[in-house]
Formats: C-alpha cells, sequence, structure tokens
C-alpha cells in the first residue's frame, strides 16, 4: 500500500505544481487573469507566491484523498480478472 500512497503523492505533486505554473503565467500576462483564493487577487508577487504555495498544498490534500478511496478498491480487485479484461 505504501507504494500506492507515494503514487499518488507524486502525481498529486505534480499536477499541483502544474497549476501554480500556469496561475503564475497568467499572473505574468495580467494580474486579474490569475486565481483568486479567499478573495485574495494577487497584487504583488509575494500574495501570488502565497497562493501557489495553497493551491499546491489543496491538490495534495485532494490527490491524496481521492488515492485512499480508489487504490483500495483496485487493490481488491482480482487480478485474474484484470488480465481477463486486457
Amino acid at each position: 500500500m505504501p507504494k500506492f500512497i507515494g503514487s499518488a503523492f507524486r502525481i498529486a505533486l505534480i499536477s499541483g505544481v502544474m497549476v501554480a505554473l500556469t496561475n503564475t503565467i497568467l499572473f505574468l500576462f495580467n494580474p486579474s487573469f490569475s486565481i483568486q483564493k479567499y478573495n485574495l487577487l494577487p497584487e504583488s508577487f509575494g500574495q501570488l507566491l502565497m497562493i501557489d504555495f495553497v493551491l499546491i498544498i489543496e491538490m495534495i490534500v485532494l490527490g491524496l484523498l481521492t488515492s485512499f478511496i480508489i487504490f483500495p478498491l483496485y487493490k481488491n480487485y482480482p487480478k485474474e480478472k484484470r488480465i481477463k479484461d486486457a
């Protein structure tokens, strides 16, 4: 089971970093294009970094919560049936 959690953490971290980079690129084009979090629209680069950090943490938490639901279901799925379905 730790292998699955490690995989989920890496996937969630990569997706969180991609969202943060996209948000930074949108901020560089026009600050009003960036993601607004908790009624805070970034006006400076420091505020942008704080929002990006919150986005990464939220993505990691959501990814790990989702993995705790999906991976146990996959673990209990019979291996013989997985081979036949493929």
